[in-house]
């Protein structure tokens, strides 16, 4: 089964034939019923699209451990909760040398499967608007423009919207981070706080 969709007449359609996974103009990639799409633009209309609910986007890369341990965590709380109403989105950030999309959808299919509130979003590392912006938002240090934010998951209450100037403020987040010091302000993320979040979101 093909599990690459390119936006027609802009690369091979063949797997064999893409160059990379560079390809600027690659807009989704599939793999069975999980899509992965392009962050830029797609991510803040979906996040206010969603406005009248919960939502947690996470970041993180495909490669790295604690940034899947993460990803498992949530997808777990997730089965445990399949009344909650609340959008997931996920941001896959090219941080590490083996970050890819194909690796980000391969991950995501095998991770979260079926759940249709997950959403997939794919930034490479020349992009970074995203992660950057979620770095700024939250604060996290050394304060620079070309640092972004990965293995974080952030809370947002509905109402809370994205606009011009970036992301909200989350109304909680947490991380999976190891340096020492790295966030003193949020949590180290878990299975039980995660599923605190989504108590929230379950109708009675």
């Amino acid at each position: 089964m093909g599990w690459v969709r390119v936006v027609p007449g802009t690369c091979e359609t063949a797997r064999s034939r893409l160059p990379s996974d560079h390809c600027s103009r690659v807009s989704t990639w599939d793999h069975g019923s999980v899509h992965v799409r392009a962050a830029l633009g797609d991510l803040a209309r979906d996040f206010n699209a969603d406005a009248r609910r919960a939502r947690l986007v996470a970041l993180v890369s495909p490669t790295c451990p604690s940034c899947l341990e993460g990803a498992r965590l949530v997808a777990g709380a997730l089965d445990d909760r399949p009344d909650a109403d609340v959008a997931v989105l996920i941001l896959w950030v090219r941080a590490l040398p083996g970050d890819s999309a194909v690796a980000a959808t391969e991950v995501a299919a095998a991770i979260f499967d079926k759940d249709c509130r997950v959403h997939h979003y794919w930034e490479e590392r020349d992009g970074w608007s995203m992660a950057a912006a979620f770095h700024a938002t939250l604060g996290l240090v050394p304060a620079s423009v070309d640092q972004l934010a990965w293995d974080v998951y952030c809370w947002f209450a509905p109402e809370r919207h994205w606009g011009v100037s970036g992301p909200p403020t989350p109304s909680a987040w947490a991380h999976n981070l190891r340096e020492a010091g790295a966030s003193p302000d949020a949590p180290r993320i878990c299975g039980s706080l995660i599923v605190e979040w989504l108590r929230g979101t379950e109708s009675t």
